[in-house]
C-alpha cells in the first residue's frame, strides 16, 4: 500500500475499527470486507489475523483454517495461530454427533439431578403423633368408673372393690 507507514497504520486502525463494529452485529461479510477490500488476504499480518479470527468466530471452519495456514506462512512462530490451526484442525477431526455431546452430557444430568433435587427439597409430611390407647373402663356397682375391664381372666380376690384405692400395675417379666 502506497504512502507513508503512519497513514497506512491510521487506515488500517480505521478498517479494522468498522469491521469490528460489523462483526458486533453479526454482519460477518461486511466486516470481512472491510479487512479484505480486494476479497483476498489481506496485506498486513495484523488484518489477516483479524480477518481469521473473524471468519472462525462466524463458524466457516473450513475457511478460517486456511486463514490461520496462511498467517502462519507469514508469522511461522505466531502462537494464536498455531494453536488455532490444531484446534479447528482436531474439531474438524470429530464426528459429526461430537458437537452436541456437551449437550447430551447436560440433559442426562438434568435428568438425574431434577428429580433428585425435588426429593431433597420437597417437604415431607410428618407422621400423625401417636397418641396412647384409651384404657377401658368399666362400671363398678357403687356407678364408679374402674380404669380395669371385667373380662373374666381376672378373680374377685384380684379385682379391686369400689371403696379401694386403685394400685399400679406392674407388668410381669
Amino acid at each position: 500500500m502506497p504512502g507513508k507507514p503512519e497513514t497506512q497504520s491510521l487506515s488500517l486502525s480505521l478498517r479494522m475499527a468498522r469491521a469490528y463494529r460489523f462483526a458486533e452485529q453479526g454482519r460477518w461479510r461486511e466486516a470481512e470486507s472491510e479487512l479484505a477490500p480486494g476479497g483476498g488476504l489481506p496485506p498486513e499480518t495484523l488484518a489477516l489475523h483479524a480477518q481469521a479470527a473473524l471468519v472462525t468466530q462466524s463458524g466457516d471452519y473450513a475457511r478460517a483454517l486456511y486463514l490461520w495456514k496462511q498467517l502462519l506462512q507469514r508469522e511461522p512462530m505466531h502462537d494464536e495461530a498455531t494453536r488455532m490451526v490444531e484446534a479447528i484442525a482436531l474439531w474438524q477431526s470429530r464426528p459429526h454427533w461430537y458437537r452436541y455431546l456437551p449437550v447430551a452430557a447436560g440433559l442426562a444430568a438434568a435428568l438425574i439431578l431434577i428429580p433428585v433435587l425435588v426429593w431433597a427439597f420437597s417437604p415431607s409430611t410428618p407422621a400423625a403423633p401417636l397418641r396412647p390407647a384409651p384404657l377401658a373402663t368399666t362400671t363398678t356397682t357403687s356407678g364408679a368408673a374402674s380404669p380395669f375391664a371385667s373380662t373374666g381372666s381376672l378373680n374377685a380376690a384380684t379385682q379391686p372393690s369400689a371403696t379401694s384405692t386403685p394400685r399400679p400395675v406392674t407388668p410381669a417379666a
